[in-house]
């Protein structure tokens, strides 16, 4: 709504208001919340004013130290393909290990368990429309690179790795994950998990780490020098999933099978979140998109007023600006709003099968590009953030802080949205900007402001 149709509404009953002051609410300090318990007002809310968005490409997150990695290959028809890869050491006990003589490897196993829990607590297996067979591979990473638990590794970091395949001769490695399967770790038949990814390594290299000798068992600085780590992926960009890998479960990590003579044995090496050395490698094909429309925003991003899109794994956040919010200022500075909410409408045609992430974070930008907290989060307020099932949208109740660009406190009217958990998860979620086509009720971006009216 334009603010010279505004201005004289709101400038009348301002007056009014002023002139009755004695009947509002006393002032919590923002100026948040006068006048709306005042039984001679009504709540009206403006909801036009445009609200501008695009789309930004992420270049890196920090991808190490997680609960949870994630592996497998998806082609997503709006964003193109998308591929996970996980690096990973694997250690000995802190005091070494002494294999003795004359024993013979049988086989070397990698475990990892699947799923992970979501903010309602539901066991979230894989993402994607299906779970399809993939195509899984394990390699070493040579020995001459740096990996530590002390560095700090990033969604487009890489080791370089070992050219042949460290998965057992024969053992089949084009499959569709079952996460119903029981698999017994160890020799102890009591140690059964259900949804367990198992590679079975080549006995031979299993061998070398029976007869490495005390020059590499002493400990973990002598064993990671031999052996750095396994790099574990998916070959090639056909439609699969993305599997979520559970770093914090006992179920996930690596036991070695061996006998000597009659007599058989089991090590089990360490994969932990925070023992262990491990991140996750992201790598994304925007261009192989089957929509002429994303791929028309992603070339140019000031599309993004017709629809923008946030995606995890180091994908996509957004800018919105309120700019507009501004207009307002003559008519609204002494009236202060009720309730500000930011409304953020999913294109629902393109969610089926992808689901939507399960809440987005906001923040303000200052001067200076700065993330910062916007005022309600500051004030312990609850901002929601959450995706709504039911109205197919995101929500972002920010009443203190427009107050406050309205009153000049806050100098600046860009917010960068961004998903949670954007580093271990793979949801991504397509978004209506305010000029997208509203044919068929099709709900658009909006910043909604509640005021209150003089009752007639």
């Amino acid at each position: 709504m334009k603010s010279n149709i505004l201005r004289p509404v709101l400038a009348a009953f301002v007056l009014i208001i002023v002139a009755s002051i004695s009947c509002t609410k006393q002032d919590n300090g923002t100026g948040v919340g006068l006048y709306a318990d005042n039984a001679d007002l009504k709540d009206k809310f403006i909801d036009t004013l445009k609200v501008t968005s695009f789309p930004l490409k992420e270049e890196k997150l920090r991808a190490n130290g997680f609960s949870n990695a994630l592996i497998g290959v998806l082609k997503d028809p709006y964003f193109g393909n998308s591929k996970n890869s996980i690096y990973t050491q694997f250690l000995i006990g802190p005091n070494g290990v002494e294999f003795g003589d004359s024993l013979i490897c049988d086989s070397i196993v990698l475990y990892f368990k699947t799923g992970v829990r979501a903010l309602d607590d539901e066991l979230i297996n894989f993402y994607g429309p299906e779970n399809k067979p993939m195509t899984f591979d394990v390699f070493q990473i040579q020995n001459d690179q740096v990996f530590s638990n002390d560095s700090l590794y990033y969604t487009n970091s890489t080791l370089e790795t070992e050219s042949e395949t460290l998965l057992a001769p024969g053992f089949n490695n084009f499959f569709q994950v079952d996460f119903e399967d029981s698999v017994q770790i160890g020799l102890d038949t009591a140690n059964i998990f259900v949804g367990v990814l198992k590679f079975n390594l080549d006995p031979q290299f299993g061998q070398g780490i029976l007869e490495a000798g005390p020059d590499v068992l002493t400990d973990n600085e002598t064993f990671l020098a031999a052996y750095k780590g396994l790099f574990v992926t998916t070959d090639g960009v056909e439609d699969g999933a993305i599997i979520n890998i559970d770093y914090s479960s006992d179920a996930t990590t690596m036991v070695m099978y061996y006998h000597k003579e009659e007599e058989k044995f089991s090590y089990e090496f360490f994969i932990t979140q925070t023992g262990s050395a491990h991140f996750n490698s992201y790598t994304h094909d925007y261009l192989n998109s089957g929509s002429s429309e994303f791929l028309a925003i992603f070339m140019d991003s000031t599309l993004g007023n017709f629809q923008y899109y946030l995606q995890t794994g180091v994908g996509f956040s957004a800018d919105i600006d309120i700019a507009s919010v501004l207009e307002l200022h003559d008519s609204i500075l002494i009236l202060p709003i009720n309730k500000a909410e930011l409304i953020m409408a999913v294109d629902t045609e393109k969610t089926q099968g992808y689901a939507p992430p399960e809440r987005l974070i906001i923040s303000w930008l200052n001067e200076n590009g700065v993330k910062l907290s916007i005022r309600d989060q500051a004030l312990n307020d609850d901002i929601d953030g959450f995706y709504n099932e039911e109205r197919k949208e995101y929500r972002f109740i920010m009443t203190s802080h427009v107050q406050a660009i309205l009153d000049g406190t806050v100098p600046t009217t860009t917010f960068r949205i961004e998903t949670i958990r954007p580093a271990t998860s793979a949801n991504r979620v397509v978004l209506n900007g305010n000029l997208a086509d509203t044919t068929g009720g099709v709900n658009t971006l909006k910043l909604r402001l509640y005021y209150s009216q003089l009752i007639d």
